[in-house]
């Protein structure tokens, strides 16, 4: 006998897998990047800079006790956000000059697991921002 999942997310950008710097200081992360990676599950964020490659580093957690830890706003339409204009002033980044979508990697860092990475810069595979910003759905 059948047992079908109800598809609910209707309109959503499933294939949309990115994070947008949004101009007041948070992050955004896609409906599609949320379905696709299962960050719904997490409560917490973790973020991580990297000055010489220029690359923000996210990591997803339960914790929220672990260093760190920012809790996650998950929204009906499958997306998420997290508030972080603390990070963007401790580390002197403009969220203005850097709002806009960033693709993700996911990386494995040696002895602190894994984490999805955002470069500022354009890297080696030519992976770069795109210009428009993604409006926040409520």
């Amino acid at each position: 006998m059948v047992n079908p999942e109800v598809f609910t997310k209707i309109g959503a950008r499933l294939s949309t897998t990115n994070i947008t710097i949004l101009p007041k200081g948070s992050f955004f992360f896609s409906a599609g990047l949320v379905h696709l990676e299962n960050l719904a599950k997490f409560s917490h964020c973790i973020l991580g800079y990297d000055a010489t490659e220029e690359a923000i580093c996210f990591q997803f957690s339960n914790d929220e006790k672990a260093p760190g830890a920012i809790r996650m706003n998950h929204r009906k339409a499958g997306n998420s956000s997290i508030q972080s204009g603390a990070f963007f002033r401790y580390y002197k980044l403009d969220p203005i000059k850097l709002s806009g979508k960033y693709p993700v990697q996911k990386e494995s860092i040696p002895e602190r697991g894994e984490w999805f990475v955002v470069y500022l810069k354009p890297t080696s595979s030519g992976t770069e921002k795109t210009k428009e910003t993604q409006q926040v759905i409520e």
